[in-house]
């Protein structure tokens, strides 16, 4: 479960990758990422993943948040994973964090507010097997759990962090931290082959855009308003290219809001892919 690229990534000292990384893109306060918190790899059943049956949802960076739960199952559990990984150097030390990670959508850590909507969706025109043979409850979640993957670009925490994205494309290329991270990314690619990278935001957008995108990028829209409108091209990580879109944030009055609307994006996309 636990690869040399992501041992690499998680064994690095995050303290003073963190610290580096906020001295670099001038970030405090609010945007400051968190020194103490190791970092954010990814959410989803990743080992039990059938290659080229799932879709990567890419943000920029996790957001810093707060309670028991936040402190216990984010700071606590891969802190204390860490620790015994130094004092014994059994690999099976990271075993409970990569389990909260891969059934993270079926956890009580699950935040249904920001990912509900999006397994729906996906569930709805891509994953219908899965998502028939479940209740109105649970079938979001399950579609997450066996088709979705997510990671962030940055893989450390933050209330409010905002990234240069020509700065972070440089950084990206030459930050120790930032090229374990993406060696990790390029590896969860190789392994589960993924139908395309979905992209919810101007934001991650223009992320995905100055980071990754390789090659042109086109402005598709088959519905009669702006909301219908995406993003559209290739994107080079490691040595995969993969389809990519783009749209605009889920939860924005101007973006897609109603299964209508996705009828119409779902249509273009998949003319776009065939």
């Amino acid at each position: 479960m636990v690869g040399q690229a992501l041992l690499d990534l998680i064994t690095r000292d995050h303290e003073t990758d963190v610290r580096r990384l906020n001295t670099q893109f001038g970030l405090s306060g609010n945007t400051e990422l968190a020194e103490h918190i190791p970092p954010h790899t990814f959410v989803g059943n990743l080992s039990g993943a059938i290659p080229g049956d799932c879709v990567l949802l890419m943000g920029i960076n996790p957001f810093l948040g707060s309670g028991d739960e936040f402190q216990r199952m984010n700071v606590d559990l891969p802190t204390c994973c860490i620790e015994l990984w130094k004092k014994t150097g059994d690999i099976n030390a990271f075993e409970e964090w990569m389990d909260f990670q891969e059934g993270y959508f079926l956890s009580d850590a699950y935040n249904g507010k920001h990912f509900t909507k999006i397994g729906n969706l996906l569930g709805r025109r891509w994953f219908t097997e899965t998502y028939d043979a479940y209740d109105e409850k649970m079938r979001s979640r399950m579609v997450m759990h066996h088709h979705l993957i997510e990671f962030d670009v940055v893989p450390y925490y933050s209330k409010n962090a905002t990234f240069n994205s020509r700065e972070l494309a440089v950084a990206m290329e030459t930050d120790p931290a930032l090229i374990a991270h993406m060696n990790f990314i390029a590896d969860i690619i190789q392994q589960v082959k993924p139908r395309w990278i979905q992209v919810n935001g101007n934001g991650p957008t223009e992320v995905m855009i100055e980071c990754f995108i390789d090659g042109d990028v086109e402005i598709l829209n088959d519905g009669p308003s702006l909301r219908t409108e995406i993003r559209v091209g290739h994107a080079q990580i490691g040595n995969a290219r993969i389809p990519v879109l783009m749209h605009k944030f889920l939860k924005s009055p101007n973006g897609p809001q109603s299964f209508a609307d996705w009828d119409i994006i779902w249509e273009t996309w998949a003319n776009w892919l065939d």
